[in-house]
């Protein structure tokens, strides 16, 4: 009998960044276009398959407001993943994801974290797309723009969240999973190359998730290289390929250095 993985999810984010209207846009397929406030908490579960793996998703929807946030405090324990929401029409949204940043911190080993861009389909927008980027990647998130009304890039968002929360809780940890580290042995060169070509992140395109240490990251680098090091490779994909996992690393590896 296969075992299920239980594992808690939680949105996080200013009041009317949308953070309901992405749940139920993911889980229901419509948005509601009136602003009813969240009480609270809201709680919702899903069930789906990663890896082979079965799992039992708990979603806790929070509130924005000050007022709840002794309530939202006692369901940081054990959090599994958080989803980071704010509105690319409010630049007040996205100036208060540090300071929620601070009160998740607060519980101890910080979960593994997403961040969504929503209203993109709002205009004018106050913070652009390559800004909330550059946030993500200073604390190792993926980033995505989305719209709870319209729809765009919702399904992406909750398939690679869930996914992440599912890996890591089937590993038994959050941040300290151990990595699958590329092997040459593991995968042929090909599957490698579709791979580094076509990954939507950086993260990806080594084989590794956010999150992961600075240790991992040139672990699975230096594996990489050496797979695809043009004195070792004479295929000219391979050696694009080299320059690409080259820079991405580079690129990683400053979001470690960055200040906080």
């Amino acid at each position: 009998m296969n075992h299920t993985v239980r594992v808690k999810v939680l949105t996080l984010g200013s009041c009317q960044t949308g953070k309901s209207c992405l749940v139920k846009r993911y889980c229901e397929r419509r948005f509601v276009p009136k602003y009813l406030p969240t009480i609270g908490i809201d709680y919702g579960v899903t069930r789906i398959t990663v890896d082979g793996v079965d799992a039992r998703v708990h979603i806790f929807d929070t509130s924005g407001r000050r007022l709840f946030a002794d309530v939202r405090s006692e369901f940081y324990a054990g959090m599994t993943a958080v989803l980071l929401v704010y509105d690319v029409t409010e630049r007040a949204s996205f100036a208060a994801l540090n300071g929620w940043l601070r009160e998740l911190s607060g519980d101890g080993s910080p979960p593994l974290l997403v961040v969504a861009a929503n209203k993109t389909d709002l205009t004018p927008r106050d913070v652009s797309a390559e800004e909330g980027e550059r946030w993500a990647a200073r604390i190792g998130a993926p980033h995505f723009q989305v719209s709870a009304s319209s729809g765009a890039g919702v399904q992406q968002l909750f398939d690679e969240f869930f996914q992440m929360a599912v890996r890591s809780a089937a590993g038994g940890r959050h941040r300290e999973a151990a990595p699958q580290s590329p092997s040459p042995g593991s995968a042929p060169l090909a599957s490698w190359l579709r791979r580094i070509f076509s990954a939507p992140n950086d993260w990806d395109k080594l084989g590794l998730r956010p999150g992961y240490t600075k240790e991992q990251v040139n672990k699975a680098y230096k594996t990489l290289a050496v797979m695809l090091h043009p004195d070792k490779n004479g295929s000219p994909e391979a050696a694009e390929a080299f320059r690409i996992v080259t820079n991405v690393r580079n690129n990683l590896l400053k979001t470690f250095s960055s200040p906080s």
